[in-house]
Protein backbone atom coordinates (compact mmCIF):
# COMPACT_ATOMS: atom_id res chain seq x y z
CA UNK A 1 0.00 0.00 0.00
CA UNK A 2 1.54 3.49 -1.30
CA UNK A 3 2.04 6.23 1.75
CA UNK A 4 -0.11 8.55 -0.62
CA UNK A 5 -2.40 5.74 -0.17
CA UNK A 6 -2.42 5.50 3.56
CA UNK A 7 -2.37 9.17 4.39
CA UNK A 8 -5.92 9.21 2.15
CA UNK A 9 -7.00 6.65 4.59
CA UNK A 10 -6.44 8.93 7.46
CA UNK A 11 -7.81 11.94 6.38
CA UNK A 12 -11.08 10.04 5.77
CA UNK A 13 -10.90 8.26 8.79
CA UNK A 14 -10.34 11.88 10.98
CA UNK A 15 -13.21 13.05 8.74
CA UNK A 16 -15.86 10.67 10.28
CA UNK A 17 -14.46 11.19 13.81
CA UNK A 18 -15.09 14.87 13.49
CA UNK A 19 -18.17 14.40 12.17
CA UNK A 20 -19.28 12.15 14.76
CA UNK A 21 -17.80 14.95 17.75
CA UNK A 22 -20.10 17.60 15.79
CA UNK A 23 -23.30 15.47 15.80
CA UNK A 24 -22.74 14.30 19.74
CA UNK A 25 -21.84 18.13 20.52
CA UNK A 26 -25.34 19.72 18.66
CA UNK A 27 -27.16 17.16 20.86
CA UNK A 28 -26.09 18.49 23.96
CA UNK A 29 -28.70 21.30 25.51
CA UNK A 30 -26.97 24.88 25.75
CA UNK A 31 -29.30 26.13 27.93
CA UNK A 32 -30.81 26.17 31.69
CA UNK A 33 -32.91 23.39 31.93
CA UNK A 34 -30.72 20.91 30.23
CA UNK A 35 -29.40 17.89 32.10
CA UNK A 36 -27.75 19.68 34.71
CA UNK A 37 -30.42 21.68 35.63
CA UNK A 38 -33.19 18.82 36.12
CA UNK A 39 -36.90 20.16 36.35
CA UNK A 40 -38.04 20.16 40.00
CA UNK A 41 -40.89 17.09 41.15
CA UNK A 42 -44.44 17.99 41.32
CA UNK A 43 -47.49 16.81 42.97
CA UNK A 44 -45.35 15.16 45.17
CA UNK A 45 -46.86 13.38 48.92
CA UNK A 46 -46.09 15.52 51.88
CA UNK A 47 -43.31 14.05 54.05
CA UNK A 48 -44.38 12.26 57.14
CA UNK A 49 -43.56 14.83 59.43
CA UNK A 50 -45.81 17.32 57.74
CA UNK A 51 -48.77 15.00 57.81
CA UNK A 52 -51.02 15.92 60.92
CA UNK A 53 -49.65 19.25 61.84
CA UNK A 54 -53.19 20.84 61.69
CA UNK A 55 -55.10 17.90 63.36
CA UNK A 56 -56.66 18.84 66.67
CA UNK A 57 -55.47 22.67 66.29
CA UNK A 58 -57.73 25.45 65.53
CA UNK A 59 -57.49 26.44 61.77
CA UNK A 60 -57.58 29.97 60.35
CA UNK A 61 -58.26 30.90 56.45
CA UNK A 62 -57.22 34.14 55.08
CA UNK A 63 -56.01 35.93 51.97
CA UNK A 64 -53.06 38.46 51.90
CA UNK A 65 -53.71 40.23 48.09
CA UNK A 66 -57.62 39.43 48.26
CA UNK A 67 -57.78 36.80 45.70
CA UNK A 68 -57.98 33.16 45.05
CA UNK A 69 -59.09 32.40 48.69
CA UNK A 70 -62.05 30.46 47.16
CA UNK A 71 -59.94 28.39 45.39
CA UNK A 72 -58.54 26.90 48.59
CA UNK A 73 -61.54 26.90 50.09
CA UNK A 74 -63.13 24.54 47.79
CA UNK A 75 -60.50 22.74 47.84
CA UNK A 76 -61.34 22.18 51.89
CA UNK A 77 -64.67 20.97 50.69
CA UNK A 78 -63.08 18.57 48.06
CA UNK A 79 -61.53 17.18 51.43
CA UNK A 80 -64.67 16.90 52.96
CA UNK A 81 -67.49 17.76 51.59
CA UNK A 82 -69.93 18.33 54.98
CA UNK A 83 -66.31 21.07 55.53
CA UNK A 84 -67.44 23.58 57.89
CA UNK A 85 -66.14 27.00 56.70
CA UNK A 86 -67.23 29.81 59.53
CA UNK A 87 -67.04 32.71 60.07
CA UNK A 88 -63.53 34.09 62.01
CA UNK A 89 -65.46 36.59 63.75
CA UNK A 90 -68.34 34.46 65.54
CA UNK A 91 -66.12 31.65 66.17
CA UNK A 92 -68.82 29.23 65.89
CA UNK A 93 -67.95 25.76 65.20
CA UNK A 94 -69.55 22.45 64.51
CA UNK A 95 -68.27 19.57 66.55
CA UNK A 96 -69.61 17.05 64.31
CA UNK A 97 -67.64 18.03 61.35
CA UNK A 98 -64.39 16.78 59.99
CA UNK A 99 -62.94 19.87 59.00
CA UNK A 100 -63.78 23.43 61.30
CA UNK A 101 -62.02 26.64 59.26
CA UNK A 102 -62.35 29.78 60.59
CA UNK A 103 -62.47 32.41 57.00
CA UNK A 104 -61.89 35.61 57.27
CA UNK A 105 -60.60 37.89 54.51
CA UNK A 106 -58.68 40.56 56.56
CA UNK A 107 -57.85 38.08 59.57
CA UNK A 108 -54.99 39.82 61.66
CA UNK A 109 -52.30 38.12 63.42
CA UNK A 110 -53.75 39.74 66.81
CA UNK A 111 -56.83 37.64 66.36
CA UNK A 112 -55.12 34.57 65.85
CA UNK A 113 -55.00 32.22 68.62
CA UNK A 114 -51.86 30.74 70.07
CA UNK A 115 -51.05 26.98 68.97
CA UNK A 116 -53.23 27.01 65.69
CA UNK A 117 -52.73 27.11 62.45
CA UNK A 118 -53.13 29.70 59.61
CA UNK A 119 -53.82 29.24 55.73
CA UNK A 120 -52.42 31.97 53.92
CA UNK A 121 -53.78 32.60 50.63
CA UNK A 122 -51.18 35.14 48.53
CA UNK A 123 -52.16 36.89 45.61
CA UNK A 124 -52.92 40.07 44.45
CA UNK A 125 -56.17 41.08 42.72
CA UNK A 126 -56.59 45.15 42.27
CA UNK A 127 -60.38 44.42 42.39
CA UNK A 128 -60.22 42.27 45.68
CA UNK A 129 -58.53 44.90 47.29
CA UNK A 130 -61.22 47.35 46.54
CA UNK A 131 -63.82 45.36 47.42
CA UNK A 132 -62.05 44.74 50.59
CA UNK A 133 -60.99 48.23 51.30
CA UNK A 134 -57.30 47.58 51.97
CA UNK A 135 -54.61 48.17 50.03
CA UNK A 136 -50.99 46.28 49.16
CA UNK A 137 -48.92 48.49 51.70
CA UNK A 138 -51.85 47.24 54.21
CA UNK A 139 -51.78 43.31 53.24
CA UNK A 140 -47.76 43.86 53.45
CA UNK A 141 -47.84 44.65 57.05
CA UNK A 142 -50.60 41.62 57.57
CA UNK A 143 -48.41 39.41 55.74
CA UNK A 144 -45.29 40.64 58.15
CA UNK A 145 -47.29 40.13 61.34
CA UNK A 146 -48.40 36.13 60.68
CA UNK A 147 -45.20 35.83 59.25
CA UNK A 148 -43.26 37.18 62.66
CA UNK A 149 -45.89 34.91 64.97
CA UNK A 150 -44.59 31.93 63.54
CA UNK A 151 -41.14 32.59 63.70
CA UNK A 152 -41.58 32.94 66.83
CA UNK A 153 -42.93 29.78 67.38
CA UNK A 154 -46.58 31.04 68.13
CA UNK A 155 -48.71 29.83 65.17
CA UNK A 156 -48.05 27.38 62.28
CA UNK A 157 -48.26 28.92 59.00
CA UNK A 158 -48.92 27.26 55.64
CA UNK A 159 -48.36 29.68 52.57
CA UNK A 160 -50.17 29.10 49.53
CA UNK A 161 -49.70 30.45 45.96
CA UNK A 162 -52.02 29.23 43.04
CA UNK A 163 -52.72 32.35 40.97
CA UNK A 164 -49.52 30.85 38.99
CA UNK A 165 -47.62 33.72 36.74
CA UNK A 166 -50.65 35.68 36.47
CA UNK A 167 -51.00 36.33 40.36
CA UNK A 168 -46.97 37.15 40.32
CA UNK A 169 -45.22 40.72 39.88
CA UNK A 170 -45.36 44.31 41.75
CA UNK A 171 -48.48 44.05 43.01
CA UNK A 172 -47.57 40.65 45.14
CA UNK A 173 -44.25 39.78 45.29
CA UNK A 174 -44.05 42.06 47.89
CA UNK A 175 -46.71 40.23 49.79
CA UNK A 176 -44.42 37.34 49.50
CA UNK A 177 -41.51 38.94 50.36
CA UNK A 178 -42.47 39.19 53.98
CA UNK A 179 -44.93 36.18 54.33
CA UNK A 180 -42.57 33.03 52.72
CA UNK A 181 -39.87 33.68 54.97
CA UNK A 182 -41.79 32.58 58.00
CA UNK A 183 -43.75 30.12 56.56
CA UNK A 184 -43.26 26.52 58.28
CA UNK A 185 -44.71 25.32 54.89
CA UNK A 186 -44.83 26.51 51.07
CA UNK A 187 -47.59 24.85 48.69
CA UNK A 188 -47.52 26.27 45.18
CA UNK A 189 -48.95 25.83 42.00
CA UNK A 190 -45.66 25.38 39.73
CA UNK A 191 -46.75 28.15 36.65
CA UNK A 192 -45.98 30.67 39.48
CA UNK A 193 -42.75 29.42 40.16
CA UNK A 194 -41.69 29.79 36.73
CA UNK A 195 -38.43 31.93 37.81
CA UNK A 196 -37.80 30.00 40.72
CA UNK A 197 -38.44 32.24 43.34
CA UNK A 198 -40.79 29.55 45.58
CA UNK A 199 -37.31 27.73 44.96
CA UNK A 200 -34.94 30.01 46.56
CA UNK A 201 -36.43 31.05 49.31
CA UNK A 202 -37.45 27.54 50.54
CA UNK A 203 -33.80 26.93 50.08
CA UNK A 204 -32.55 30.21 51.76
CA UNK A 205 -34.90 30.17 54.53
CA UNK A 206 -35.22 25.66 54.92
CA UNK A 207 -38.65 25.74 54.12
CA UNK A 208 -40.19 22.80 52.93
CA UNK A 209 -41.93 23.44 49.45
CA UNK A 210 -44.36 21.21 47.28
CA UNK A 211 -45.22 22.43 43.65
CA UNK A 212 -48.28 21.03 41.73
CA UNK A 213 -49.11 20.67 38.43
CA UNK A 214 -52.59 22.21 38.76
CA UNK A 215 -54.32 23.44 42.10
CA UNK A 216 -56.97 20.54 42.22
CA UNK A 217 -54.01 18.52 43.18
CA UNK A 218 -53.34 20.04 46.37
CA UNK A 219 -56.39 18.48 47.70
CA UNK A 220 -54.18 15.65 48.94
CA UNK A 221 -51.54 17.81 50.81
CA UNK A 222 -54.70 18.98 52.40
CA UNK A 223 -56.25 16.21 53.68
CA UNK A 224 -53.01 15.01 55.01
CA UNK A 225 -52.31 18.36 56.93
CA UNK A 226 -55.56 18.86 58.80
CA UNK A 227 -55.59 14.96 59.05
CA UNK A 228 -59.21 14.58 57.45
Amino acid sequence: MTLKRIFGMFMVLLAALTLVACKDGDDTPDQPGGEDTPAAEVDKALAAELKGIASGKKVYLTTVGQSDVEKIENLLFSVDEDANIYDAATGSVDSSKAVNVAKANLLTAAEVESGSVVLLVTGSSSKGLGSAGTDVAKEITRAQAFADKAAAGDITLIVFHVGGASRRGTSTDPVLEVACPGANLLLVVETGNEDGYFTNVAGEYNIPLYLYSKTSKIVGALKDILGA
